[in-house]
């Protein structure tokens, strides 16, 4: 149940890392056979570790290779990667975006607490506010000087 979703979620952002960044590297330095190795042995590596894991763990076990071999396909990306199509360094900004994400937290399980569609929404607005917050405060990509000239183009 509710203790996969962690889970879930860090598998699924150590997906994405890799399918919409670094594989690009691949794409663009024209070396997509290198990636296609990549990912099988990614998913080699996951039928390996829920034949180990399941039996001890089980459904959870199979979340934990998950996360276990998307961490692998997204570092041989990264490393394999930078010799096929050198990209520009991001790491800054998704420095920024965890420590915003991280402030998040903090009044998300204060104020998560308990049960209920109200909660619920507190949680949503409570969250979706001091997110933007620690985004305005951080300034990723240069997000509020884009964030200012929306809101200049509006008026």
């Amino acid at each position: 149940g509710v203790e996969l979703l962690p889970w879930f979620a860090i598998a699924t952002l150590l997906w994405c890392s890799r399918a919409y960044y670094f594989d690009l590297a691949f794409y663009l330095g024209k070396r997509t056979r290198i990636q296609v190795i990549i990912m099988g042995l990614a998913a080699l590596l996951n039928v390996i570790l829920n034949y180990i894991f399941i039996p001890v763990y089980g459904l959870l076990g199979a979340v934990y290779a998950a996360v276990i071999a998307h961490c692998v396909a997204v570092l041989l990306s990264a490393v394999v990667g930078r010799r096929a199509f050198r990209l520009p360094n991001i790491y800054t900004d998704v420095f920024k975006l965890l420590a915003a994400t991280l402030i998040m937290v903090i009044p998300l399980l204060i104020v998560s607490d308990g049960e209920g569609i109200l909660r619920l929404v507190l949680s949503i607005v409570v969250g979706a506010i001091v997110y933007l917050g620690g985004i305005y405060v951080f300034n990723p990509g240069g997000v509020r000087l884009t964030a200012m000239r929306i809101l200049l183009k509006m008026k």
